[in-house]
């Protein structure tokens, strides 16, 4: 009897641990999620020009107040950043996420419905953490290297707020 009752105590105790454990790494499993959510574009810097995003609708050379990009725990987007369709087009599509291996940089792919080849990566770094929840993260990217013109090598750099939606 003895020993059936400490095989029981020892099974509880087990699929406690076991249940426990579980809750705690939960969190970690879903910290790659800290980008979910609704992101407004705030700035936009290419090399040492830099460009705050508080400009009136008409005005096309200035990057407009209110472009937003939602990204979905469904792997979906929806972007209403225009007048950088040559960075990221406006308009809805996939995601996907990873980290580099060997390396502890993450990066998001874009694939826009419109134009499924038109693949983005960008390399994503969240910051102002604060319970656990990023206030603000940045897309850097470039389009890599041109011989002809090193101006166009300067990094692309997206700068977001979240919104608290």
């Amino acid at each position: 009897m003895t020993s059936t009752r400490t095989r029981l105590i020892s099974a509880a105790a087990a699929t406690a641990v076991i249940a426990s454990s579980t809750l705690f790494a939960a969190p970690a499993a879903q910290a790659d999620g800290g980008y979910y959510g609704t992101w407004t574009l705030t700035a936009v810097k290419a090399g040492e020009i830099k460009q705050k995003c508080d400009g009136l609708p008409q005005e096309e050379d200035k990057c407009r107040a209110g472009m937003t990009l939602a990204l979905k725990a469904n792997y979906r987007y929806v972007s209403t950043i225009k007048g950088l369709e040559i960075i990221l087009l406006p308009g809805k599509g996939d995601f996907v996420t990873t980290t580099m291996a060997g390396t502890a940089s993450h990066v998001i792919v874009f694939n826009t419905d419109d134009y499924p080849t038109f693949l983005r990566v960008w390399k994503v770094t969240l910051k102002g953490t604060r319970y656990g929840a990023p206030s603000k993260m940045v897309l850097t990217g470039s389009f890599g290297e041109n011989p002809e013109d090193p101006s166009d090598d300067a990094p692309i750099k997206l700068v977001f707020r979240r919104d608290a939606k």
